[in-house]
């Protein structure tokens, strides 16, 4: 059974990673700052002060470890 901190802390986590996906929309636009998480709170209708969820930081973690899962994939289908 869930307890009322488990489903916070599960609600947190699931919240995060949209705002992580929402944000790495914007980076390209806005490069890996505050500025990206900002225009990721806008785009899930969340307040501005929801940027303090995430970090920039946080963002470059994500995309690393996609990039090395991606790289990682690539070098397994080629058998190498």
């Amino acid at each position: 059974m869930l307890t009322s901190s488990k489903l916070l802390a599960k609600f947190s986590t699931i919240l995060k990673d949209k705002l992580i996906e929402q944000s790495l929309a914007y980076v390209h636009k806005y490069g890996w700052n505050d500025r990206a998480i900002h225009a990721g709170c806008a785009a899930l209708d969340l307040s501005p002060a929801s940027h303090r969820l995430i970090s920039p930081y946080q963002l470059v973690v994500h995309s690393m470890k996609r990039w090395n899962g991606q790289a990682l994939r690539i070098v397994d289908d080629s058998n190498f």
